[in-house]
């Protein structure tokens, strides 16, 4: 130890004769980072030691029950029949392995894993798919490798040809048989799939076959997922995937949703798209966006600049069309449909000052009012203007800009939930109105504004959309949220059941979904006692745990006459933003998702395995999804029920 001794020192007796020198703080500076550099060196290879020294004495066996145990990794007399983790052993223990959602067809699921590697996945298409199917699937399959390289961080290949060079190298071939050469999501969509993988030799050969480009999206989500990282081997290939699968799947609801709020806190683009791939996870295909309300109005629109100016928080706060655009087209790519909705009349004030400047009077009513429980629901108050002409040709140039910037024949969701009657009733204008319309100011003659309200709220769309797409009633119909005007016994007065899909949201043992489809609509449920994930931060509301999300059912009724379309989870904003969001939404939005895909009948204690190995993946894909157990209990399937 002498010699590195004398070699410390020396940098010490240099920096002191050069001391008085201009040379000497670059000099001293070199010397310090050498010797760190040196330090560094011991450290990482005393580290690299310490892991080797670290190897595990645990492995996993699937068990009858479809339960991974854990057991001790040497003196095992079948040793064949052991993985060297559980992520490992879950892909083929129990029926599904470690899919999420649920399949609700015939799965099957070899025993054999075959080794793989991300960076060698290779498209093929066997049936007359149309070019732009092609070029979707096609970006459809890179994403998957690249999830599947960031879950492993596999770094991308020197040579993008080494596998070509390497007959033994792996290589997984994804072969595509489409049926409809088009790329429209909507309501109408067949999102079904057949998923076949077999094995020869080095070659891991995929068939996916579909109606759709977007069901054949679902599939290579489902073979992402029957593919897990090799960490305890060493990963060389880094990748192990199920050699022999076969999978028929398709979705039990047509509307799978979650609501993100981006009006209570601002969230930036790069949250909504982590979002949105972790939606794509999960085979959840609608995020509702709630992009205005009283507290903001973020959007920035060309043609009615003003409402962001005067709405936003900040200028940099602020989503442009072109940041829509660009959110809607990423949202398609990994199925998933961006609607969103500029809730009206209630739940719109910030934005809307600037009226009577502009010479349209008065756009709104009861700005940020106080005191505020005498003009609204929540603060800040704020209704729009139903009397006022002029509110409609500023929504008829809102739709516009956004239906600019949507994909064509996109739905909107149009809000219409907690309209404060006393406000308008505060109003002299309105007051005006109603005694020049023979109207008294009882509460049903409220709920005839209201309603008026929103027959030339669709107007005013519907003149929007007729400048840019078809109107197609059956898949592009707007949605409104369930209010005192959607009550059963009123309803048919107030909304047409041809032009308005209804959203209840209400308790699970509320009848109000399947009273609304016995005269005719279809609904979009809410259970705000299950899958309100902002429950449990505020006031006297309960958190819902998974379990509890999961075990949500949905009404039998409606599913054959498809009025039941499905249902959303909901993320208000109120006290969340980017630096919570993930861990308040995520992995219980993932319960929803397999309620609303596959509608299990066993409840969530069965399907715990799964999720957890689904919470693992999110959080290997960036997703900063929340921990809902121990860790022991993760690795000790079962034990913790």
């Amino acid at each position: 130890m002498r010699p590195l001794g004398r070699r410390r020192r020396a940098p010490r007796r240099l920096t002191e004769r050069m001391a008085p020198t201009s040379r000497a703080p670059a000099t001293a500076a070199a010397a310090a980072a050498l010797l760190l550099t040196l330090l560094a060196g011991l450290y990482a290879t005393s580290a690299a030691a310490d892991e080797r020294r670290a190897e595990s004495a645990w492995a996993w066996r699937c068990g009858a029950a479809g339960l991974c145990a854990r057991v001790a990794a040497h003196g095992e007399a079948q040793a064949s029949t052991l993985w060297p983790s559980l992520p490992l052993c879950r892909l083929t223990c129990g029926a599904a392995g470690a899919l999420w959602p649920l399949p609700t067809g015939h799965v099957a699921l070899a025993a054999s894993l075959a080794p793989l590697h991300p960076r060698a996945v290779r498209p093929q298409f066997l049936c007359s798919t149309s070019a732009e199917a092609a070029r979707f699937l096609q970006e459809a399959t890179a994403l998957m490798a690249e999830t599947l390289a960031r879950e492993c961080r596999v770094p991308p290949l020197a040579n993008a040809n080494a596998n070509a060079s390497d007959p033994s190298a792996p290589l997984l071939v994804v072969q595509f048989c489409i049926d409809e050469p088009g790329l429209s999501l909507k309501l109408s969509t067949n999102e079904s799939y057949e998923l076949n993988v077999w094995t020869e030799g080095a070659v891991v050969t995929a068939s996916v076959s579909a109606p759709t480009a977007f069901g054949a999206r679902h599939a290579l989500e489902t073979l992402s997922q029957l593919a897990a990282c090799d960490d305890a081997e060493g990963g060389a290939p880094p990748m192990r995937v199920v050699a022999r699968a076969r999978v028929v799947d398709a979705p039990v609801f047509a509307h799978r949703g979650l609501l993100l709020d981006t009006a209570r806190h601002w969230l930036p683009e790069r949250a909504l798209r982590r979002t949105i791939d972790a939606m794509a996870a999960a085979k959840l295909n609608v995020l509702h966006w709630h992009a205005t309300d009283s507290h903001s109005f973020p959007l920035l629109l060309p043609r009615v600049p003003q409402l962001a100016r005067y709405g936003a928080y900040s200028s940099a706060q602020t989503y442009s069309m072109s940041a829509v655009a660009r959110l809607a087209a990423y949202a398609r790519a990994r199925g998933v449909r961006l609607l969103v909705e500029l809730d009206a009349p209630a739940h719109a004030g910030a934005g809307w000052e600037w009226g009577p400047a502009a010479g349209k009077g008065e756009l709104a009513l009861c700005v940020a009012a106080q005191p505020w429980r005498q003009s609204c629901i929540q603060p800040p108050c704020g209704q729009l203007n139903p009397v006022n002409p002029a509110v409609y040709d500023v929504l008829f140039d809102v739709y516009r800009d956004l239906l600019d910037a949507l994909p064509a024949d996109e739905q909107l969701h149009l809000g219409g939930d907690e309209v404060f009657i006393p406000c308008w009733n505060s109003s002299s204008e309105v007051l005006q109105w109603l005694q020049q319309n023979d109207h008294g100011r009882e509460t049903n003659d409220f709920l005839r504004l209201w309603s008026d309200f929103h027959s030339l709220q669709l107007g005013a769309l519907e003149r929007a959309r007729a400048r840019t797409c078809s109107n197609n009633v059956a898949d592009n119909a707007p949605i409104l949220w369930s209010s005192h005007l959607t009550n059963p016994k009123d309803i048919e007065q107030y909304v047409d059941s041809q032009r308005f899909i209804i959203q209840p949201w209400e308790t699970r043992n509320s009848h109000l979904a399947e009273d609304l489809m016995a005269l005719g609509y279809r609904i979009i449920l809410t259970h705000k006692d299950a899958w309100y994930l902002d429950h449990g931060f505020w006031g006297q509301t309960s958190y819902y745990r998974w379990k509890t999300a999961y075990n949500a059912r949905m009404p039998t009724v409606g599913r054959t006459s498809n009025q039941l379309l499905g249902g959303e989870t909901a993320m208000w904003g109120e006290l969340v933003d980017e630096q919570t969001l993930d861990g308040r939404v995520w992995p219980r939005a993932a319960a929803v998702a397999e309620r609303l895909w596959s509608d299990p009948e066993t409840a969530a204690d069965a399907a715990e395995p799964r999720l957890l190995q689904m919470r693992e993946r999110l959080v290997r894909r960036g997703v900063r999804a929340a921990a809902v157990t121990p860790e022991w209990c993760y690795l000790n399937e079962g034990q913790c029920r």
